[in-house]
């Protein structure tokens, strides 16, 4: 084991730098071009969810586009090549939910709006094979969903969509259902970052949002990602990913679609 350590070093600096080595293709995404669509990330913590995605920076609105806020502990993001379909769902949402909330007194959840989302898309006549592939869409608050180019929903801990499948690999190695909350900033920020610049998209910013118990928080706003990936990490996530290749057992752990081996 001590002879290998030096090259298991090496393999996670390398790893953090570029986690789109390790799993080029993940979530779905191994039939169409990677680089389709905008970023997007999202995980859970113990209070609450993570959400990120990268984008055009815009001066008219505090939120990006590809966002919208339905309620106030519930948001939606969209990832594809289809601006009018992203409106027009947007939209449909924000009423569909305003509905709800005058009749029931409740706010929609998640679990609601996704047969919302499902039902809207089956039926648009924007909503086309071609651009379907690139579709991603997460529906976050309280839990975590994701809506897929084939109208399908998943439920899991982590999700990317568009090119952020490549970032997946910084969420599946982190232990983060009880990171704090500017940790889990730190580590969606820069996991989104690395596979937005691999991509070289045209979105050059990065927006980050937390929902919990309180609703939703604009953490990080229109940062620019090109400055974002030249910044050292913090230790918190290189310890991490090391531990997880040093780790002297060989047993094999599942995350979600992928399975990482780890080094005896």
């Amino acid at each position: 084991m001590a002879s290998c350590t030096p090259y298991l070093l090496d393999g996670a600096l390398r790893i953090l730098r570029d986690p789109y080595l390790l799993f080029p293709k993940l979530d779905g995404f191994d039939s169409i071009v990677i680089e389709e669509g905008a970023t997007g990330l999202g995980f859970i913590l113990s209070d609450g969810v993570m959400v990120a995605v990268d984008h055009a920076v815009q001066s008219s609105s505090p939120l990006p586009n590809n966002v919208c806020v339905l309620n106030s502990h519930l948001l939606i993001t969209f990832s594809g090549r289809c601006p009018l379909l992203m409106d027009e769902l947007f939209k449909a949402l924000e009423k569909r939910c305003y509905d709800h909330e005058c009749t029931t007194r409740i706010r929609a959840s998640a679990a609601e709006v996704v047969p919302w989302v499902t039902k809207f898309l089956a039926e648009c006549e924007d909503f086309k094979a071609d651009r379907a592939a690139s579709l991603g869409i997460l529906v976050a608050g309280p839990a975590l969903y994701k809506v897929d180019g084939k109208l399908k929903m998943h439920e899991r801990p982590y999700f990317g969509t568009g090119s952020g499948s490549a970032a997946r690999i910084n969420l599946a190695v982190s232990p983060h259902y009880n990171m704090p909350v500017s940790e889990a900033t730190e580590l969606i920020k820069r996991s989104l970052c690395c596979s937005a610049c691999h991509a070289r998209e045209n979105f050059g910013h990065v927006s980050v949002l937390y929902v919990g118990s309180d609703g939703y928080r604009q953490l990080v706003s229109k940062e620019y990602i090109g400055e974002v990936a030249k910044q050292p990490k913090p230790d918190f996530m290189e310890l991490k990913v090391m531990r997880m290749l040093l780790a002297e057992d060989s047993e094999e752990k599942e995350y979600g679609d992928c399975v990482v081996e780890r080094e005896g």
